[in-house]
Order: C-alpha cells, then structure tokens, then sequence
C-alpha cells in the first residue's frame, strides 16, 4: 500500500499540467481511500502531490499546496464561486475553516496582509497565523462548492466535523463565544454615547420591549440596585414637580421655600433648567442665592 501512494505522489510530482494532475490525484484518491477502507489504513491519502489524512472522510474538491505561489489560481478559479474552505497550517497541522458567498473576495481579504492586521481582523487567529507564518506555509481546500443559501449550513457541518483549532467562535455566522478586547469595548462604549435614535427607531425599541419578561436574577438585580446622590439630584430635576425647593438669600439670610423647581424659577424670574442645574452644582445663583432640595412633595 504505501509503495502504491509514493508511485501515485511521484506519478503526481512530475505531471506539468495543473488540469490532468487535479483529474489524476481524485482518481487517485478514490484509490487510496478504498485501500484504506479494506486494510484499515485510515492514515494515508494523496492529494496534489501531498499526503493528507482521510480518517474524518473529508476529501476536498480542490486542493492548493502553496497558497503563496497560486494566488492567481486562487482567485481565477474560484471567481463568483461560493463554498467552504480550510486553511491548514503546515507548520503545526492547525486549520481553520470558513465560507463565502463569494471566494475570490474572501480569498483576496486574506492575501491583503495589510488588511489581516486591522479592525477586528487583527485579532483572528487565523490572520495572525498567516501573518507569521506566512502564505507559503498554508494550505488552502475548497472542501465543497454549494448555493449561496446553504454556505452557512455546510460550514458548521466542517466546524463540527473538523473542530479546527484558529476558530474561536464554534457556531457558523454567529458571533456567540467572541471575546471582544478592552481596546474595542472602549470604542464601542464611546460610539454608543454620541449616538442618537431616530424616532422610527425608538417605536421599534418601545414595541420590542413590550411584553417582554425578565429573568429571576434580572429582577432581583435591579430591586438591590441604589441610586448615587448625584443620579437622585438629577431624577429630581427631571421631574420638577416631585420636590420642595430652599432658596437662601446669601445677602439678607433669608431663607424661603418653594413647593416645586418651577415655582422658584418663576420667583427668580429664571427656568427650571437652571434651578435644577445650580442644585447640581451647589454654587449660589448670580453669587446671591444658595438653591437646595428640602423633600419630595405630597402629590
């Protein structure tokens, strides 16, 4: 048997014809695979000149054993093509499996070496593998060519078939199990400070959220949760109406007291807004007057 398999790599080596070798080696590989099947040899197998390990029973459709040198074909042959494919390290034997609706885009993100080194990307393993090991130490299989609306279906058939080491997240096209660094969790927090919902939006949130049940932990979470002294100055303030207001006059020392932010506002000939704004800051109102909050008011 393993006289056979180095005949058929030789046999493989020395064909000069990319097309007549891709024939030759799937003929070849049917061969091995029936070989192994019968002698329960699972561990030989030939593909493009390459020995591969056929025990899970994968057999790609098309193999590339130097992803540096057939670039070109790469992204020739798999034009407007979509399908699953693998990375295999040939350094440590690691793989990473993924799909595209489109190969040659995907393939031509992977060959961009300053583009596997920005955004989120940088934090794939399989980029910062590439990037260290380099495109000639790679292997690339289309493991399968399939429609458009079956991609996903048939990657997470390979994820769990292969359970290849460079992917983080297990499930197909999700993001589920991602561990996003602090550095993009900063951005994400600063991103979602200056933004602003259209209207058409806030309905979409309000009637997704209505109905809606909470967990056990959820609600006994937000029942232990307590109010700092500077967010009960600023729910007051938004609620004019909920609290008795001290105004002493700093130059006379008397003090007067108001039932609402709205009635010392009219009393001071100013808003409410800047009632509420000098509570916050205990400063006194045109240096005369020191605003306070007394209590709630019984409505």
């Amino acid at each position: 048997m393993l006289l056979f398999s180095n005949i058929l790599l030789l046999v493989s080596a020395v064909t000069s014809r990319r097309g007549f070798t891709i024939l030759f080696n799937r003929v070849a590989i049917i061969i091995l695979l029936y070989y192994s099947i019968i002698s329960s040899d699972t561990e030989i197998g030939i593909y493009n000149g390459l020995f591969l390990p056929l025990t899970l029973g994968v057999i790609p459709v098309v193999s590339y054993s130097n992803t540096d040198l057939d670039k070109k074909s790469i992204i020739k042959e798999n034009r407007g093509k979509s399908g699953v494919y693998v990375w295999t390290n040939k350094v440590n034997g690691k793989s990473y499996v993924g799909s595209s609706t489109n190969l040659t885009i995907r393939f031509n993100c992977y060959f961009n070496k300053s583009r596997l080194g920005l955004g989120s990307g940088k934090h794939m393993l399989i980029n910062k593998a590439l990037l260290k090991h380099g495109h000639s130490n790679f292997r690339l299989e289309i493991l399968e060519y399939c429609d458009k609306d079956k991609a996903i279906i048939r990657e997470q058939y390979y994820l769990d078939k292969l359970n290849p080491e460079y992917n983080i997240l297990k499930i197909a096209g999700s993001c589920f199990g991602h561990k996003h660094s602090e550095e993009s969790k900063a951005k994400m927090r600063k991103a979602a400070l200056g933004r602003v919902f259209s209207e058409e939006t806030k309905a979409k949130l309000k009637d997704a959220s209505l109905g809606r049940k909470l967990r056990l932990s959820t609600i006994l979470k937000l029942r232990s949760y307590r109010h700092t002294e500077e967010a009960i100055i600023k729910i007051r303030a938004g609620n004019k109406k909920s609290i008795s207001v001290q105004v002493t006059d700093l130059e006379t020392n008397e003090l007067a007291e108001y039932s609402s932010m709205r009635q010392a506002a009219k009393q001071l000939n100013t808003t409410s807004a800047t009632i509420g704004s000098y509570l916050k800051n205990k400063k006194p109102y045109l240096n005369r007057y020191l605003i306070n909050c007394k209590s709630k008011a019984n409505n």
